[in-house]
């Protein structure tokens, strides 16, 4: 008898775990929607460490004026 109970909690349980998934995913949806604009800063962020790396790992920028460099970085116009 105490079996048969044991299989029926289990199997009790086991019927949980859809609705239990639902409501999981439903929280972090909701989640995603509040942390979205976090999630765009974090990929600019990076996006613009990338672009300081390259450029600071470029040899060749020790040997430009620094004139060339600000036009290159739109800094200032053309001189």
């Amino acid at each position: 008898m105490e079996c048969l109970e044991k299989l029926n909690f289990e199997f009790e349980c086991l019927r949980e775990i859809p609705l239990k998934s639902t409501i999981e995913v439903s929280r972090l949806q909701e989640l995603y929607v509040k942390c979205a604009k976090i999630y765009r800063w974090v990929l600019e962020r990076r996006a613009l460490i990338e672009k300081m790396i390259e450029f600071e790992s470029d040899p060749r920028r020790h040997f430009q004026s620094p004139f060339q460099l600000l036009e290159e970085e739109n800094l200032v116009g053309p001189i």
